[in-house]
């Protein structure tokens, strides 16, 4: 099977690759690429900080030392090890996938706190 895949570069390539492994066609074509803006986060503090992407360990901490960030949830493995690898002490670590992660999430935060993602 030909598979299209349109990651950033750096995973996009693991991504085809193993795809190659498993026997695929994969075409890595990435659309996007990481970098931080000027964007800061909203106001406030947070009861919790989610990381749906190793890609957003690395900009975590532009903002942690003025923030209560409150602890980090990251999606996997992989993930966790970027946040870890960036200094973040505190790490949840969900099973890899978005509605793992929701559930880890859901078991801390209560009510309507607010989580920056």
């Amino acid at each position: 099977m030909r598979v299209l895949v349109v990651r950033p570069s750096e995973g996009g390539e693991r991504t085809a690759e193993r795809l190659r492994s498993l026997g695929h066609e994969a075409v890595a074509a990435p659309v996007l690429a990481i970098r931080a803006t000027a964007e800061r986060p909203p106001p406030g503090s947070f009861a919790a900080t989610v990381l749906t992407s190793a890609n957003a360990a690395a900009f975590l901490l532009t903002i942690a030392a003025a923030r209560q960030l409150g602890p980090v949830f990251a999606v996997g493995e992989r993930t966790a090890a970027a946040a870890r690898a960036e200094g973040i002490e505190e790490v949840r670590v969900g099973a890899g996938d978005a509605a793992a992660l929701a559930r880890l999430v859901a078991g801390f935060v209560r009510g309507r706190d607010p989580l920056l993602l």
